[in-house]
């Protein structure tokens, strides 16, 4: 093998990532000729044990970096879900009131419609239960007649349309 060579790689590497380590070679060329190993085999070694060092290192410090941003992203997420629940962030019907027509058709339509009559009604819903929409019976349908069709959920008309065609005829 030709350890000067590989040495001088090993070396120009350490020098690159700014890793201070011994010059000195001769202690090791005295070391090769007693142990009866090929010159450059203990500097060699030594080289490369400063090199996984080094890499070492630079593993703990991005392990140490990714656990800080995780952590980081944990509070900067438990901080907004803190701020959801806080009163200042719910939206009360006096505020919905006070915006100007444009403003409240376009938050009427970022929230969703049961949302925003669930705020005007004053019966605050959690989300959850606006996601999961009641079921509807075609029997039920009737208490539905003549009523605006923005009262109505989405799904609630699609279903009085699909089944009973009179009924939907019949909102306004």
């Amino acid at each position: 093998m030709n350890y000067e060579q590989m040495n001088e790689q090993i070396k120009d590497q350490l020098t690159r990532y700014g890793k201070i380590f011994e010059t000195d070679t001769e202690i090791y060329e005295v070391q090769d000729f007693v142990e009866g190993l090929d010159k450059g085999a203990s500097y060699h070694s030594y080289l490369t044990e400063q090199l996984n060092a080094h890499k070492e290192a630079k593993k703990a410090e991005v392990t140490e970096l990714q656990a800080r941003f995780y952590q980081s992203q944990v509070e900067s997420m438990e901080q907004q879900q803190e701020q959801l629940t806080n009163p200042e962030y719910q939206i009360s019907k006096e505020e919905v009131l006070n915006l100007q027509p444009e403003e409240a058709i376009r938050l009427r339509r970022k929230i969703g419609a049961s949302a925003y009559q669930s705020i005007m009604d004053g019966t605050p819903s959690p989300i959850q239960s606006l996601l999961e929409e009641p079921q509807e019976s075609m029997a039920s349908f009737e208490l539905y007649r003549g009523r605006p069709l923005t009262d109505i959920l989405p799904s609630v008309a699609v279903l009085i349309k699909r089944h009973d065609p009179e009924i939907y005829n019949s909102l306004t």
